[in-house]
This record gives structure tokens, sequence and C-alpha cells, in this order.
């Protein structure tokens, strides 16, 4: 029996491979080489032999190596009777996993605040617990990942992702420690589906003072994607990209008053970065979400007036833009008289060159006060502001009377009746009678027949007046009353001065 006593060493060489990225993107993983040294002492026996092996194991974690534990075991190996020493070397590559290039991300669901997609890699088997995605070299908690058994793929979903809407959003995928596989880190750019114009937009016009510009305003369009694919137009024949502002707001300059304007708020196609340029469907369209605003009518400005003999003449700047007509109305101020209260007017069609507006049949002594109007269709007519016009008084003597006067007047007019209307005229003799459950006859007499009579009423129960029943009229009917029912009757005698006959109390016939 021989008592052999040797060692050898068995050294395994471990390759841990890493990825080196941009700048842009943090490293997780270094290369790493470790290596595991085990004392193997043997006694050796004819036929037996007992092999001690002392092991040291090392692990990786973020890229740090330390050794974790040491171990003793004990093998039983049978040797010939001659021994040697040999030494055995081990490597071991573990499996390293990248995403398919052909492949790549196909998101699958999106809108501006969710994705859903699908990553393939080069793997044989992927297990989700191994990976995570952070931004910023900060791992975020509102994805969540996990892989498909049924190929070497895994499904990504984050959601609540916030401020980002029409914007691409990079993420980067990363791995802890792993045994058997390696993940390189892989970066990608998923953009999120803008905001719907329809569903989110709100355009506000505010036409200035001057009708010549107008003030936009879209509350909140940062929600809706980056600035650079907002623009506005300010009408239908505006092809400009103009942006808005970054307070969301725009002006529309060198407006013409009494227009019709459709403005655009455009958003502009979105190229989609996790499509390819040969893919169909690699932008989001553009979308338009249109806004109807008008600008009012101009007003006449500065009116002035010449008068000649009866004919007024009056002048003014013409208003600027569009309209149909242009209407002054001039109407006195200081007369009771009907033929001069009359109100008088001139109309004149839409023109280039037209500053002023002949009035003819004006009335002598008559303080005027005259308005112009802009007219259009479908638009709201502006007035200027008041002018007054006074006409020089001609004095006017009455004869008619036994001693001239003299009226501070143009014109005025005289009723000569035979009757004298100076006396207090009679009152009314009233007589009621039912005539039916539905009427009654009123009936009534005057006393003195010289005195003037311009008509007569009939009012019932006090409030419910008849009126212009005519001055030769002594009876009149009454209808739809109700059946047995009271009524009270009164008439009215109407002359310079008025007077009302007694009450009288009048019961319509059962039905």
């Amino acid at each position: 029996m021989h008592r052999i006593k040797f060692r050898f060493s068995l050294i395994i060489y471990i390759f841990l491979l890493g990825t080196i990225y941009s700048q842009e993107q943090p490293t997780i993983m270094s290369t790493q080489t470790s290596t595991i040294e085990a004392s193997v002492d043997i006694t050796s026996s004819t036929s037996d032999t007992t092999m001690n092996v002392t092991t040291f194991t090392t692990e990786t974690i973020m890229g740090m190596s330390t050794i974790t534990s040491d171990e003793t075991d004990e093998y039983n190996i049978t040797i010939n009777e001659s021994t040697s020493t040999e030494l055995y070397t081990t490597t071991f590559i573990p499996e390293i996993c990248s995403p398919d290039i052909f492949n790549g991300i196909d998101v699958i669901d999106r809108n501006a605040s969710m994705f859903i997609a699908i990553i393939t890699y080069n793997c044989s088997l992927i297990s989700s617990s191994d990976l995570f995605i952070f931004i910023n070299e900060t791992e975020i908690d509102n994805c969540n990942i996990t892989e498909q058994f049924s190929n070497n793929s895994i499904n990504i979903i984050c959601s609540n992702i916030e401020n980002n809407a029409g914007r691409n959003w990079t993420f980067t995928i990363g791995s802890k420690d792993s045994q058997n596989q390696i993940f390189l880190n892989e970066t990608f750019t998923i953009t999120l589906e803008p905001l719907s114009l329809q569903l989110f937009a709100n355009i506000s016009i505010t036409v200035d003072e001057n009708l010549t510009s107008a003030f936009i305003h879209i509350p909140n369009c940062h929600d809706i994607t980056d600035l650079q694919y907002l623009i506005f137009r300010c009408n239908s024949s505006d092809i400009s990209n103009n942006t808005l502002s970054k307070d969301c707001t725009y002006t529309c300059l060198n407006l013409i008053p009494g227009s019709n304007y459709t403005a655009s708020f455009v958003r502009l196609p979105i190229p989609i970065a996790d499509k390819g340029e040969n893919n169909d469907n690699n932008t989001f369209e553009e979308e338009t979400l249109t806004e109807i605003y008008i600008t009012d009518l101009d007003k006449i400005l500065n009116l002035t007036y010449q008068i000649n003999n009866k004919t007024l003449l009056i002048s003014f700047n013409r208003p600027r833009g569009n309209f149909d007509q242009i209407n002054i109305t001039c109407s006195a101020q200081d007369q009771i008289c009907s033929k001069i209260s009359n109100i008088s007017t001139n109309t004149t069609t839409n023109c280039l060159t037209c500053t002023s507006i002949l009035i003819s049949s004006i009335e002598i002594g008559v303080r005027y006060k005259c308005q112009a109007m802009t007219i259009k269709q479908d638009f709201n007519s502006i007035l200027s502001n008041e002018l007054e016009i006074f006409t020089p008084l001609q004095p006017v003597s009455d004869k008619t009377c036994e001693q001239d006067r003299i009226f501070e007047t143009s014109h005025f007019e005289l009723d000569i009746f035979p009757q004298t209307d100076y006396l207090e005229p009679p009152i009314a003799n009233i007589t009621a009678i039912p005539k039916s459950s539905r009427s009654v006859i009123i009936n009534w007499t005057v006393g003195d027949q010289n005195v003037y009579i311009k008509s007569f009423e009939v009012i019932r129960n006090i409030s419910s007046v008849i009126h212009n029943i005519p001055s030769t009229s002594r009876t009149y009917t009454v209808s739809d009353l109700l059946p047995n029912t009271v009524y009270k009757f009164r008439v009215q005698l109407n002359a310079n001065i008025h007077s009302v006959s007694e009450l009288e109390t009048v019961k319509t016939l059962e039905s």
C-alpha cells in the first residue's frame, strides 16, 4: 500500500462581459473577471482516495465582487498506483442578452399618458424579475415588466406618465444580478399620443376695439403636445405655420371691419420615434380645430351738417371695411306737432367714396337730433354719436284772434269748429240691458247736442276700456261676457276735456 499526498490547483476563470454605453446612458454592469481557486488534498491507498476540496466563491452585485463563503467538500475517488499532479482549467461564460435589432420595440397600445409594448430579446429564456426600468439613473415605479412564456419577449406597461402628451418618452432597461444571463443596458424612445384638439382644446378670440387685430388664447396648450407642432391660422386663406407663443397666445393682424373669419388651430403631424421611416403609420396625423369669428361694423365718425332752405346735407367719415348701407335718421326734439315730429331718413348703399347724405323737407325753426347707422346683413348695426341740429326760426303771425300773436315756430295748425269746445262737456246718461247670457246693450244720451264731441269710450269694471266709439253713436253691444255674471259699466265722453258717466250695473242672463 502506498500513501501519496499531493496538491493541485484548480483554476476557474469566469468572464463577465459588460456593455459600454453612450454618455447619455448609465452603465449598470462593467467587465468582471473572477478567479476561483480550490485546494485539493488527496490521500491515496491502493484503490480508494479521499479528496478534500476547499473552495472560495465570489459574488458580483452591481459590478462589485466580494468573497461570500468558503467550504470544504469531501470526494471519494479511485487512482492508480502511479500518481501525478494535473492542472485543470474551466471557463464559464453566462448568456449575454440584448434586444433583437430586427424587431426592436413594438408598441401595441398607447395614449397621452400610457403605453403597452413588447420587446424581443435574443436570449433563450428571460426572467422579468431580473429587469427594471430607469430614467436618468433612477428606477421608476410606474412601469411593470412581465415575460411572455411563448417566446423570448417581455411585455412593458407604463402608466401615469405626466406632461408628456405628443412628446418622446425615453427610458432604459437594465438588469439586476443574474447568475446565468447578462442583459445589456438598452435605451428606448416611445412617442406618446397627443391630446385631441376636438376634446381638449378651446379657442378664445377677442377682437380689439380698433377692429383690425384679434388676440388669440389657447388655454393649457402645453398639455396637448410640444409647441413646435402647434400653429394658428387667422383665416381660411392663411397658409402660414406661425407657432403659438410660450404663454399659448397669438395675435391676428390686418383684419377688416365687417368681416367673417374662420380661424384654424392646427396640430402638425408628429413623427413617432418608435416606428421606422419605412412604416406607413410613422406619424400622428395632422388635426385641425376651427373657430368662426367676426369683426364688428365700423362706426361712422365726425358728423357735420349744412342747411340750405329746407334741405339738410350731413357729411361724415365713411366707415372702414365692409358694409351694405349707411342710414341717417333725424327726429324733431322740441315739437309735439305730428307733422314735424315725424322722423326724416335717408339711405345710401355701399360705396367707396360716399361721405355725405342729403335730407330734404326739414322744418325750419326745429331742433333735430340725427344719428348715422352702419348696416350689413347678419351683422349688428352700429350707431354713430348723436348730432344736434338747430334750424333757424321764422316767426309766424296768428290773426285768428282779435290781437295778433307771434309764435316762435315755423308751423302750426288750428282746428276750427262751429260748436264751442271751451265749455266743459256734459255727462252721458247711461242704461244697460242684458241681451243674452254672453252680451249686454249699453245705451246713453247726451243733453247738449251743440257741444264738441271727439269720441266715446265704454269702460267695463273700471279697467277694461273699449276705445274710439264714433261721436255720433249712442249705443254699443258688449260681447264675450260670462253667463249669470254682474258687470259694471261707465261711458266716457272725449273732447278737449273728458267727462265720465255714473256707474251702471247689469247682470247677464243665465245660459
